[in-house]
């Protein structure tokens, strides 16, 4: 009976369970660092794959870094060598309609920022605007995965 065990991967997937996009306060935590160091690291290269997903009018960024990029600089080890195609379909998968809970967990953002950005066009609903109970909304995938596109800060 073999008792090692195994060793992570960075390859992998992040652990089920896991939110694909971690604010910046959640970083913090996870790297045990200040702000002002994720954004030295943000700014070297150092850390990849962060997306602002302020609303389009927000006076201030809302950084969402990917788990496997924070992951990487965790285990001091190089950024995973994706495309950002490739990036964004791990973040989304491979749905073509998503719930509005759905899209609040990829983004780590409440109801109300979600509705916000649907109102500005940032995202597009299926079934009309938002209002209400916006978890129940229907969401096109690739309206998602197109706003983190034009959202990449590196």
């Amino acid at each position: 009976m073999n008792l090692e065990q195994p060793q992570l991967r960075l390859e992998a997937p992040a652990p089920t369970g896991m939110r694909p996009l971690w604010s910046m306060n959640g970083a913090m935590g996870l790297l045990g660092a200040h702000e002002w160091e994720l954004e030295t690291w943000i700014n070297s290269g150092a850390v990849k794959w962060v997306f602002n997903i302020a609303g389009k009018y927000a006076d201030k960024q809302e950084l969402r870094f990917w788990i496997r990029g924070l992951l990487a600089v965790q285990r001091q080890k190089p950024q995973p060598k994706m495309k950002l195609t490739e990036v964004i379909a791990e973040i989304c998968g491979p749905a073509l309609v998503l719930k509005g809970a759905e899209v609040c967990a990829i983004l780590n953002c409440t109801n109300s920022h979600m509705a916000g950005l649907a109102t500005d066009g940032e995202i597009k609903p299926l079934n009309g605007a938002l209002a209400g109970k916006h978890i129940h909304y229907r969401i096109e995938a690739k309206s998602v995965r197109a706003f983190l596109e034009r959202r990449l800060v590196c």
